[in-house]
């Protein structure tokens, strides 16, 4: 391929970029050839070889050097797999011996306990039913008919405990499988589609049949035509071909029903949030209002993520344009930054030791400690010696601004309140006491968030006061609960920043989107790869 690569370079023409890269090629390969030779020895810097040759051949060199450039991709991504294959297989006996181990522990672990997890429970089921046939025809009788749902998340222990029970020669309609291939989502936990996709040609299928849902009585006629010129291709090769689904709902000739596509070649964010604030300001669309029609509000949009790794970003860009929004079971009520301050606060108020409190705490809004003055602060006895030290401003290093000097020493005046007067007040009165002390509340009332921020923190003084009447009290008890919460990532949505209804749009996943409905529907980084 190379050769008659270099053969063809000098019979087309090529722009002047494609005329380097080759020429460059063609002089370093005696190199890369010798480096190739030695796959054997070749590792790491091998991979680095390979990446230099597939910089030299971009795939749009030249149409007529297509060929010649496709068949060298194949050939050095053959060589990469091959490479990266040997380095993994030489890593497998540590690998293998270290779950060995692993498993090991965490056996004798759950045995010195007593306690069983899912898998356990799973096998031990199986060997319930393979091994004691007497009980395992008293299931069959007991349960005249099974239903499994989520169908496609099954994985083969779990297919064949469903086999156990249902037995092999069951009455017809007694099996009753539910599930969908294009929902599988949960092969990290060990589900097999496969098993599925399996049930065309197995026995099952032919005792049986197949029953597909196509009926949708939600999505509209112009939005279903989308949805089934789509996956009608996406969808071609599956095992169960692609059921259009039939939309039972009607179009309203009045109502602005479509799909509209934004091509984004660069900041999707931005551009998404310019085109949402065109379409609410412009006036243009029209939704229902019971039995009127009035101009589409903020309110009325749904941005709907297939996952939350780029949020941050999308949000920044809706506060860049003012767009009012809510992040509905988002990235975590007790993970907001806001939150975080102030179990920060709470953990040195019952530990003033704790470093890597005080550190968020200088740094929160609370203190608002430069990089710098923390340095200086910490130096050279740590940070929670130098802070602890200081009664009154003068006491903190000279290195540290005049102003951030006096906010320590204020600071450091309200933690020794706080811890002497802890089992005294309440925890909104502590959480209230610091803000007063300390011009919190103004301080992020400021920010382009301000309203949401604020409406998050009075959530957290309601959260504070729930906890009381459940019979808990003290920092410490309040600590713990939020620390848990926070761990655990539990997803609850952030607090409303208006009162009622609230005009904002509702940022969540498209799964936790499920059975809900909005007048716009806005679904960004459809060009995201999949794993």
């Amino acid at each position: 391929g190379l050769f008659r690569l270099q053969q063809m370079a000098g019979e087309v023409k090529l722009t002047p970029r494609a005329q380097d890269l080759l020429t460059t090629l063609f002089t370093q390969w005696p190199t890369y050839q010798k480096e190739l030779q030695n796959m054997e020895r070749l590792t790491a810097s091998g991979l680095q070889v390979m990446g230099d040759l597939l910089a030299f051949l971009p795939k749009n060199l030249n149409k007529q050097l297509r060929p010649e450039i496709d068949q060298i991709h194949t050939l050095v991504e053959a060589l990469k797999a091959n490479l990266v294959t040997r380095e993994a297989v030489a890593q497998t006996p540590t690998l293998l011996a270290f779950l060995h181990y692993f498993d090991g522990e965490y056996t004798r672990l759950k045995q010195l306990e007593g306690k069983l997890d899912f898998t356990d429970q799973q096998f031990l089921v199986r060997r319930l039913l393979r091994d004691h046939p007497a009980l395992t025809d008293e299931f069959r009788r007991r349960f005249a008919y099974l239903m499994v749902d989520e169908f496609q998340d099954t994985n083969s222990l779990q297919w064949e405990i469903i086999q156990l029970l249902s037995g092999e020669k069951a009455p017809e309609g007694k099996l009753f499988l539910v599930g969908d291939l294009k929902q599988s989502i949960y092969r990290f936990r060990g589900a097999e589609v496969e098993i599925m996709t399996g049930l065309a040609d197995s026995k099952f299928n032919r005792r049986g049949q197949v029953m597909a849902l196509t009926k949708n009585y939600r999505t509209l006629p112009n939005v279903a035509e989308v949805v089934n010129s789509f996956c009608r291709s996406i969808f071609a090769s599956e095992a169960f071909p692609y059921q259009p689904i039939v939309p039972m709902a009607k179009d309203d000739p009045q109502k602005a029903t479509g799909v509209e596509i934004l091509l984004a070649p660069e900041n999707e964010p931005a551009m998404l949030a310019a085109r949402i604030r065109r379409l609410v300001e412009s006036g243009a669309v029209q939704v229902r209002a019971g039995e009127t029609r009035r101009p589409v509000q903020y309110g009325d949009v749904a941005v709907l993520f297939r996952t939350k790794t780029h949020l941050k970003a999308f949000e920044s860009a809706f506060r860049a344009q003012g767009l009012p929004y809510q992040v509905t079971a988002g990235v975590g009520f007790y993970a907001r930054q806001e939150i975080q301050d102030h179990l920060n606060l709470l953990r040195l108020v019952e530990c003033p030791e704790d470093a890597l409190a005080l550190g968020g705490v200088l740094r929160s809004p609370f203190c608002q400690l430069s990089d710098t003055a923390l340095f200086w602060l910490a130096h050279p006895h740590g940070l929670t010696t130098g802070f602890l030290k200081g009664k009154k401003a003068t006491d903190y290093p000279k290195q540290i601004t005049e102003p951030e000097r006096r906010r320590l020493a204020r600071l450091r005046q309200l933690i020794y309140f706080l811890s002497q007067n802890a089992h005294l007040l309440s925890i909104p009165e502590l959480l209230r006491s610091a803000w007063n002390a300390t011009g919190y509340l103004e301080t992020v009332a400021a920010l382009p968030e301000g309203d949401r921020l604020l409406a998050n923190l009075e959530k957290l003084i309601v959260r504070a006061e729930d906890f009381a009447t459940m019979g808990y009290s003290g920092v410490g008890d309040f600590v713990t609960f939020l620390s848990h919460l926070s761990a655990i990532e539990v997803r609850e949505g952030e607090a409303s920043a208006l009162h009622g209804e609230g005009n904002f749009m509702q940022i969540m996943t498209i799964h936790a989107a499920k059975g809900l409905e909005f007048p716009v529907v806005v679904i960004p980084e459809l060009d995201a790869k999949f794993n």
